[in-house]
């Protein structure tokens, strides 16, 4: 009987220094590249019992499963929901604590800077929602070490392009990079931000364009390069047009990169399996067209 698959959805995680590194930091004096240190993270949670953490009030723990080459882990994270349940008592009854751990899977790639998150409403609302927790644990471990960290959607940049040519009117473009030399050849642009990032020290720009009747021009030859980064490398979008007479939004959350995967209950995965799981990945991060990615 073949196993269950469960729906992934692919995240890159960018690890940046939150301003001019310090001399004197716990990375500079310990000679490690920031890879390195994401790493010894993995390595360290791999290598615990459990991890928990509290974030927003909520009680949250990786469990380490197993690591395939030292490069790819797998993991379950489960949040904890406190309730309450009724049991017999002695003379009535009675109410008792009742906490439920609610585990999805994680995979992660050191290498390709790729997590890919499982899919399951039973457990976290949104994959949003699941991948705002792991990044905040994330930030929360490399801040000692002056650097911030972010956890973006990877996506295909063609499916921007689609909406804009689909479109019969075009009122904003909204993009979010933390790379300024992405803006094309426009040196002018690309120095501002630059500017910017230095005055700053801002992790972030976010370039908007508007028009109230709907007539934005955005052509593929000067855009096309940060659209690139931001579906394959980390960053946002989000476009507001009109289509079919409705006005709408979309973003590039709405266009997450997705593999499926096959779930074991107990947890038991094959060297095999794993390679064809770090395959799945390496795909993704390639930017080749694969059936593994983009599933329904």
């Amino acid at each position: 009987m073949n196993e269950p698959r469960s729906l992934f959805y692919a995240y890159r995680y960018m690890i940046t220094p939150k301003n001019q590194l310090n001399l004197f930091s716990e990375l500079a004096s310990s000679n490690k590249t920031k890879e390195q240190l994401m790493n010894d993270i993995f390595e360290d949670i791999y290598n615990s019992d459990k991890t928990p953490f509290k974030f927003a009030k909520k009680r949250y723990i990786f469990f380490p499963i197993t690591r395939y080459r030292k490069k790819l882990f797998l993991f379950n994270f489960a949040k904890e929901d406190k309730g309450k349940k009724y049991i017999e008592g002695e003379t009535s009854v009675k109410v008792v604590e009742d906490n439920r751990l609610k585990p999805v899977l994680v995979y992660i790639h050191s290498e390709c800077q790729i997590i890919l998150i499982e899919r399951k409403t039973t457990a976290f609302q949104t994959i949003k929602n699941t991948a705002n927790v792991i990044e905040w644990y994330f930030r929360d471990r490399v801040k000692h070490f002056d650097y911030t960290i972010k956890l973006y959607p990877l996506s295909n940049p063609e499916k921007f392009w689609e909406t804009i040519e689909e479109a019969e009117a075009i009122y904003e473009v909204s993009l979010t990079l933390n790379a300024p030399n992405m803006f094309g050849g426009n040196a002018d642009l690309r120095q501002m931000i630059e500017e910017i990032k230095n005055e700053t020290n801002n992790d972030e720009t976010t370039v908007d364009i508007r028009s109230r009747d709907g007539n934005l021009h955005v052509e593929k030859s000067f855009w096309q390069n940060p659209i690139e980064y931001i579906a394959r490398i980390g960053g946002k979008y989000s476009i507001i047009f009109k289509k079919d007479g409705v006005r709408q939004r979309k973003t590039n959350l709405d266009n997450i990169e997705k593999t499926h995967i096959e779930r074991h209950k107990d947890d038991q995965y094959t060297d095999e399996e794993l390679a064809n799981v770090e395959q799945k990945m390496r795909v993704i991060d390639g930017r080749s067209t694969d059936k593994s990615s983009n599933e329904e």
